[in-house]
């Protein structure tokens, strides 16, 4: 894993930065959440999906955070006893990140097909992914894990009848067919946002954040340069779209 997320209430927000710099962890210039030491990373939460960062993803699917906190559970973990989310939450969190990471990262498929296997109610977890409007990344996950894993048979039954669009099931195609090299997560969870215009503004402020966000992508610009960021994002995406478009003609 490249990092472990943490869940924080925002008015703990630097009470926690506090902490953990006493303990030894430094903060990245321009990752104000971000928290290192030698040997971890930690993600700071304040939301399952980082909203904060680009506030279009609230329609892309939304789980009610103090919701998030009332179903938390402990856990016994390495011998500690820790404060988790809900093993249905984890399961559509774990399901979202199958798809913002293209289906790249195994991992995520990993925790997915643990919990399917051992602890979630799948009833109430479908109950709960259609609720928060975050079937589409559940459905796209669980369509890839079952040939590989015996799913609970409610989870499969509900696969099976979840329904796409010829343009949807291209891009699932083609995303799982180049998912080492493509970057089509965030395209396809456009999927899950009913209306052109929240479709439209999702993926633009995807690709183009607010400024602050944006820098993130290029630390060496000093700040005030920060408007050259857009152009220089541009070229970036001009670049990876022409790469995808190679990809798409060699492929079939």
């Amino acid at each position: 894993m490249d990092d472990i997320d943490l869940l924080v209430r925002p008015e703990h927000l630097g009470e926690v930065a506090v902490l953990l710099g006493d303990l030894g962890y430094a903060t990245p210039a321009r990752h104000p959440d971000i928290f290192l030491s030698d040997e971890l990373v930690l993600d700071i939460h304040v939301d399952l999906f980082h909203n904060e960062r680009v506030s279009a993803r609230r329609f892309a699917g939304s789980m009610p955070i103090e919701e998030i906190w009332r179903r938390r559970c402990k856990k016994a973990i390495s011998g500690f006893q820790l404060e988790c989310i809900g093993d249905e939450d984890a399961a559509i969190y774990s399901a979202v990140h199958v798809l913002r990471h293209s289906f790249r990262r195994l991992n995520w498929f990993v925790d997915l097909s643990l919990l399917c296997a051992q602890s979630v109610d799948a009833a109430e977890l479908i109950r709960r992914a259609e609720a928060a409007t975050l079937q589409k990344p559940l459905f796209y996950a669980l369509r890839f894990l079952a040939p590989h894993v015996e799913l609970p048979a409610a989870l499969a039954t509900w696969s099976r009848q979840q329904t796409m669009s010829p343009v949807e099931t291209w891009f699932v195609r083609k995303a799982w067919a180049d998912r080492q090299h493509n970057e089509l997560g965030d395209v396809l969870w456009s999927f899950s946002i009913g209306g052109l215009a929240r479709r439209l503004y999702f993926i633009i402020q995807t690709l183009f954040p607010r400024p602050a966000v944006l820098m993130q992508v290029f630390p060496f610009l000093p700040a005030p340069l920060f408007p050259l960021a857009y152009a220089l994002r541009l070229v970036q995406l001009m670049l990876r779209v022409g790469r995808q478009l190679v990809n798409i003609m060699r492929k079939p």
